[in-house]
């Protein structure tokens, strides 16, 4: 029998606040030895990354540095998962550019205190639902809103990475419509040797990436440019590069803002956290099925909370776990979060060393790179099966990946969620009630509706589909008398009625008080109620209403044949 346990739970506060200490008492430099090698495996992708992502969240590369830098280390000590890449990724950039476009101009000094006061804000919400362990609330937010949004944002993300691609300018709007229509727009104006950079990374990354996913592609196609940069001298050939990149080691330094800015970047904060966490929570999930290791989501909410918060205090902005490092991270052979120390360090050096080589790195090789690695994340099968599968989960990731194209992008979030919990609701309220058989071949209860099942004059057998609650009851019972009806009406007169409870997990007391007033309203009537696969809990909470008198319990079909006087199949049942 496996040890593995899906979930965890801290015994003592303070592992919440110093989790790093369990795994620190048994280091060994062996371990140290795995961790290096990791680390400099995931250094080498995340340098190129850190980069690229800055320029999609609207920043200059420093940010991207400072976000890997502290943000990563952050994450990695106090987090739940050994293995968990954190940093800057593809879709929380494109949320920052989204949310702070409306307020700023992109790489300004307003803009950069924004973007660190929104990694800041969003780093605080996880690390109080993470400290107060409500994680159980991320596992009610619906993944499908999660999947139909990140399926547009990929979408959008390589849109609007063509005029840095291809050499053009074109004006970013709060709408994505609108600025898809000026790219568009300005793309007549392309320019040629850029496009020669761009189309030549771009193919660099796919042919390398199709040899080996092992290869650190990025890393090097950032070299092969930045060395045909300086060759060639890309800036007097009008190609655009990343420019003066000053070696500043991070610093501490709190967003200063006024309340009404914190209040309004508070509405952006949410949905950064929300998106970004429910990405890292997939992630720690698939890893640890090959990893063994206990999902803790408190604790990964506290890591991500305080990576974040890092980030956030260090100039960085906001940062979430990546599929991409965190699978190269364990194929390197990580074994504890020292190997996000190590990479971190690895990128520091590279930061104070080698800083004013990346001034002529192309913008157009950067995004090269986010288009590659969006590229490979984009689903839209997933969507469509989806719908095959369920059509109300199918419609919530439609209605999400249309609204980002034509709202705002983070309200795509917001109202996604809000119609995946209404219909959720409404799939609670207005409960399914099917008529039921007998299937003879197996002896079990069956929808009628597939004609293949018996049953019986005088006698109706319905499954009550969802719990009962004060939300539904009424309209449970509704539904029950009229298909009673709806029977008597139709000449089957009706004087055995036979609930199967066995979706029915739970009834609040509402809930039982209403069901006996109808029970015993029923027994005037001189039909007889019976209860079949009954949970005991609902069987006990209907006991202390008083219900019992007017519901005769059952075990199973032999036990109801017996009760209801049914004739006997013709064929012995194989259960």
């Amino acid at each position: 029998m496996s040890n593995h346990q899906p979930w965890h739970q801290p015994s003592r506060t303070w592992e919440m606040l110093l989790p790093f200490v369990r795994w620190i008492r048994t280091y060994t430099v062996d371990t140290l030895r795995f961790d290096t090698l990791a680390g400099l495996t995931v250094a080498a992708i995340l340098i190129p990354q850190a980069m690229a992502y800055a320029m999609l969240a609207g920043l200059p590369p420093i940010a991207g540095f400072y976000a890997a830098l502290v943000g990563a280390v952050a994450a990695a000590l106090w987090g739940n998962s050994r293995k968990l890449s954190t940093g800057p990724v593809a879709l929380v950039s494109f949320l920052v550019l989204t949310a702070l476009v409306p307020f700023a101009e992109p790489g300004s000094a307003e803009y950069l205190v924004l973007a660190a006061a929104l990694a800041v804000l969003s780093g605080t919400m996880l690390f109080l639902l993470g400290i107060f362990r409500l994680g159980f609330i991320m596992r009610v937010i619906p993944h499908t809103v999660i999947i139909g949004f990140a399926t547009a944002a990929e979408l959008i993300i390589i849109v609007t990475q063509i005029p840095s691609l291809l050499g053009f300018s074109a004006l970013h709007y709060e709408f994505m419509l609108p600025t898809i229509a000026s790219i568009a727009t300005h793309s007549i104006n392309m320019h040629g040797p850029t496009v020669i950079v761009g189309v030549a990374s771009l193919a660099l990354l796919i042919a390398l990436k199709r040899l080996s996913w092992h290869i650190p592609a990025e890393l090097l196609v950032l070299v092969a440019m930045t060395v045909a940069s300086f060759a060639f001298d890309f800036d007097t050939r009008g190609i655009a590069t990343v420019g003066e990149v000053q070696a500043i080691v991070p610093s501490f330094s709190f967003p200063v803002l006024s309340f009404t800015d914190w209040l309004v970047l508070l509405n952006k904060a949410w949905i950064i956290a929300l998106v970004g966490f429910i990405g890292t929570y997939a992630i720690v999930r698939s890893i640890s099925t090959r990893t063994k290791e206990r999902i803790d989501i408190d604790q990964e909410l506290v890591g991500q909370g305080m990576g974040n918060i890092a980030a956030g205090l260090f100039h960085g902005f906001p940062v979430s776990g990546s599929f991409s490092r965190t699978a190269v991270n364990v194929s390197a052979g990580a074994h504890t979060g020292i190997a996000s120390v190590c990479a971190a360090v690895i990128v520091f050096g590279a930061l104070i060393l080698i800083a004013p080589i990346f001034s002529l790195i192309p913008l157009a090789t950067l995004s090269a790179i986010v288009i590659v690695a969006v590229a490979g994340a984009i689903d839209i099968g997933k969507v469509r099966d989806m719908y095959r599968a369920s059509r109300t989960d199918g419609i919530v990731a439609i209605l999400t990946f249309a609204i980002a194209f034509v709202l705002k992008p983070d309200d795509a979030v917001a109202i996604g969620v809000i119609v995946a919990l209404a219909l959720f609701m409404r799939k609670i309220v207005w409960a399914e009630i099917r008529m039921l058989g007998i299937e003879p071949e197996w002896g079990i209860l069956q929808g009628a509706e597939t004609g293949t099942v018996e049953t019986f004059r005088g006698v109706l057998i319905l499954r009550i589909e969802t719990s009962a609650f004060y939300g539904n009851i009424d309209y449970i019972v509704r539904t029950i008398d009229k298909l009673v009806m709806d029977e008597e009406s139709g000449g089957n007169q009706i004087h055995a009625l036979v609930l199967d409870c066995s979706s029915v997990t739970y009834i609040d007391l509402s809930g039982a008080e209403t069901l006996r007033e109808y029970l015993e309203g029923l027994t005037t009537e001189g039909i007889t109620a019976y209860g079949i696969y009954m949970h005991l809990a609902v069987t006990e909470q209907l006991e202390r209403v008083g219900a019992l008198p007017y519901l005769t319990i059952l075990h199973n079909i032999r036990e109801m044949r017996a009760a209801l006087n049914l004739p006997e199949p013709s064929v012995e049942p194989k259960m």
